[in-house]
């Protein structure tokens, strides 16, 4: 009765959430306001630094119109200014064509550590769980408590997590939809016992309909409805035996479509549990979300079990960018044989989506893949990889007519071999390769091959060689093509003096079986430190494209840029 009595008092709930918050604010100001007062007279007040960069563009075309200028210009300036630990950067960037000025302060906050308290205040982020608070940039406090002396983590957030924007208001000349201002708060305290973890997370937001004034009218008409949402979530991660772990979070969301509709009693227990916090109205959803992990581990092998379930309508205002309406199982195996040389990697699943069925299809996903990695010797390793996504979709909505399937499946395969040769040739001797198969129902299948060989070695001190050929093969319908050629690269370099790179890449392409196009690049790439802060760069390209058709043609491009760089 205690317990229901307290629940039934809403304003005695609601300063209960907010005590919860303010608490580790009140020992942050206790233990650590005197403390970095004192230390001011020891730190620097202001630290600037940055950058200064100068790009010239030089390029000239043969046998088509320049796409570019001939010359082009840009200079590049960034300086950070430091005020007691506040970093406030300034950007500068101009060019024949265009002059811009940023200073970015008002997107940014502060995140100062005292032992065992880290404060954050303006613009920051904080992650209880994807479930819950996901990341999401907030303008507040959050406070982070983790005493060393007690098995427990507080973290705590208020603040801002959308801006209110007015009917009628337009950015880069685009109208934007009005949004109320947007308000959250969060408390997650995490209690740990040896390699055990248990967590509680209370997430709550509401859309302040007061935020943004009314439409000329003197209505809310073009305004959406304003939401409101609270979010609990329990997660633990258990040591059951020796080998066998257990982690699993649960979290339980009330989402008030419509905060304005009048409130209604629920049966439903989650919801009279949360009543003090939230109330019910007809358009509250109450969805679930359950994320689980199985491992058992041993010294030479692990095996695992995942399961994930998030309700279709599952939300939480704390976590932007969380998928939900999926239901998925997965389960690996990987293990090391004759003394770590060989790992194998083995991993499946199943994924479903529709899980009301209440919607015009479902889709079903099989994925399965297997790495395998041998280190034969010293000098010699390979490692192979394969994986299968199977991905079949099922029509439902039609009750008088067969149901409709769709199935696509993807395939994909790699090879890598490395041998490092010791001989008279020494260096590294590479081949690696890649095959992709999708298959659909359509008969517009389409296999992707792309292969390389090669061999890199050192001449000497300074300079140093990569040669490879390279050919790929892309069959999609009825259309082939594929490409084929070498290229070979020597490298110079002396440490701190400057490095420089001259490459050539010869390309042949073919149409179904016959040439179309002969490609022939060369490039040079220069770089010089001038010094501790200076620095100068140079590159310049030449590309020779021979078109083999009806129409024959031939087009030449010149790039070359020089670069000015300055750090303090």
């Amino acid at each position: 009765m205690v317990i229901y009595s307290i629940m039934m008092k809403k304003k005695f709930a609601q300063k209960l959430t907010i005590t919860l918050f303010i608490m580790p604010l009140l020992l942050f100001v206790i233990n650590v306001s005197g403390q970095q007062l004192d230390n001011l007279k020891n730190q620097n007040p202001v630290k600037i630094s940055g950058s200064f960069s100068m790009v010239n563009t030089f390029y000239h075309a043969w046998g088509i119109e320049d796409r570019r200028p001939p010359y082009y210009w840009l200079l590049n300036g960034n300086v950070n200014i430091n005020l007691y630990g506040v970093d406030i950067p300034v950007s500068l960037s101009i060019s024949q064509q265009q002059q811009q000025f940023v200073q970015p302060f008002n997107q940014y906050g502060v995140s100062p550590r005292y032992k065992s308290i880290t404060l954050h205040a303006g613009h920051r982020s904080l992650n209880f769980s994807e479930l819950t608070l996901g990341s999401n940039v907030f303008l507040g406090l959050g406070v982070e408590y983790t005493p060393s002396n007690l098995p427990i983590k507080v973290s705590s957030m208020r603040g801002r997590l959308i801006a209110p924007t007015p009917a009628g208001s337009f950015r880069n000349g685009i109208e934007i939809p009005p949004t109320y201002k947007r308000m959250g708060q969060g408390i997650k305290i995490t209690g740990f016992r040896k390699s055990d973890q248990i967590d509680f997370t209370l997430f709550q937001a509401n859309d302040d309909i007061s935020s943004t004034p009314l439409d000329s009218g003197g209505t809310s008409a073009n305004y959406p409805s304003p939401e409101e949402n609270v979010v609990v979530e329990l997660g633990l991660r258990k040591q059951l035996f020796k080998r066998l772990s257990l982690e699993i979070k649960f979290a339980s969301s009330i989402y008030n479509l419509d905060s304005r509709s009048p409130a209604i009693e629920s049966e439903n227990l989650g919801n009279k549990l949360l009543s003090p916090l939230i109330k019910t109205n007809a358009s509250t959803q109450h969805n679930k979300a359950i994320i689980g992990k199985l491992n058992y581990s041993k010294e030479k092998y692990n095996l695992y079990l995942n399961y994930r379930r998030i309700d279709p309508e599952y939300k939480s205002m704390g976590s932007v960018f969380l998928t939900n309406d999926l239901e998925d199982i997965t389960t690996g195996f990987n293990f090391n044989l004759l003394k770590n040389k060989i790992n194998l990697d083995l991993n499946g699943g199943v994924q479903y989506n529709n899980l009301n069925r209440d919607k015009l299809s479902r889709m079903e996903r099989l994925i399965g893949g297997v790495n395998l990695s041998y280190n034969v010797n010293e000098s010699i390793n390979l490692a192979i990889n394969y994986s299968n996504f199977n991905s079949s979709t099922v029509y439902s909505a039609f009750t008088t007519l067969d149901s409709l399937s769709y199935v696509q499946v993807t395939q994909n395969a790699g090879i890598v071999f490395n041998h490092a040769l010791a001989n008279t040739l020494k260096g590294n001797l590479f081949l690696q390769g890649n095959i992709q198969k999708l298959t659909d129902p359509t008969n517009r299948d389409s296999n992707f091959y792309n292969f390389s060989t090669g061999y890199q070695t050192k001449l000497n001190k300074l300079l140093s060689l990569n040669s490879a050929v390279n050919y790929t093969n892309n069959a999609s319908g009825d259309l082939i093509t594929n490409s084929v050629g070498p290229s070979l690269s020597i490298a110079a370099q002396k440490r701190k003096r400057f490095k420089t790179n001259l490459s050539v890449v010869w390309l042949y392409a073919y149409t179904d079986g016959k040439i179309s196009n002969k490609y022939k690049t060369y490039s040079l790439n220069y770089n010089h430190p001038l010094g501790k802060h200076q620095r100068l760069s140079a590159r310049i390209s030449f590309l020779d494209r021979i078109r083999i058709a009806e129409t024959a043609s031939r087009v030449n491009e010149l790039r070359a840029e020089i670069n000015y760089g300055y750090n303090f």
